[in-house]
C-alpha cells in the first residue's frame, strides 16, 4: 500500500457505546477542515489504555502496551507507523510497521491495540483512503 492511499489520522476522543457497553474510538482526518470521522467499537480495557495517554495519566506500574513500547524501545526497533486497513463485517483491521534500520516490517493488529501503541511511541496513525471511502 503506498503512501498515496493513506489518510493521516488522530485520535479525537473514546466515547460509550449505546449498547453493549462498548466503547467507541473516534478517529478524525489530521488536519482537514471539516475532518472525515471513522468510529471503530474497542473494548473497556483497551479505551482505558487509550485515554490514558491522551489525559497525561501513567500507570503505576507498566501496563502491556507501555511494556511493549519499552520493549520495542530497546530492541532498537521503531513503530513507524499504524494503519487502519479495512472493515469486514463490523470487525476492523489493522498494522503496525516495524522499522529496524533499512528494513519495515508490517504486523498484524487489531487497532485498538495498534493506536494504544501509537500513542505510546509517538508514531503517527493512518487510515487508507479506500476504507474511509466505505465508511
Amino acid at each position: 500500500m503506498g503512501d498515496g492511499s493513506l489518510v493521516e489520522m488522530e485520535v479525537v476522543r473514546v466515547s460509550p457505546y449505546l449498547r453493549d457497553n462498548r466503547p467507541l474510538l473516534w478517529l478524525g482526518e489530521k488536519g482537514a477542515e471539516v475532518p472525515r470521522l471513522l468510529p471503530i467499537a474497542i473494548g473497556e480495557f483497551e479505551a482505558a489504555a487509550i485515554q490514558m495517554p491522551l489525559e497525561g495519566e501513567e500507570p503505576v506500574r507498566p501496563i502491556s502496551y507501555d511494556l511493549l513500547a519499552s520493549m520495542v524501545s530497546r530492541l532498537g526497533v521503531a513503530v513507524h507507523r499504524v494503519i487502519i486497513e479495512s472493515v469486514h463485517r463490523s470487525v476492523f483491521f489493522a498494522k503496525v510497521v516495524l522499522q529496524a534500520r533499512d528494513t519495515a516490517r508490517a504486523i498484524d493488529s487489531r487497532p485498538s491495540d495498534a493506536i494504544a501503541l501509537a500513542l505510546r511511541t509517538g508514531a503517527p496513525i493512518y487510515a487508507s483512503q479506500a476504507l474511509l471511502d466505505q465508511v
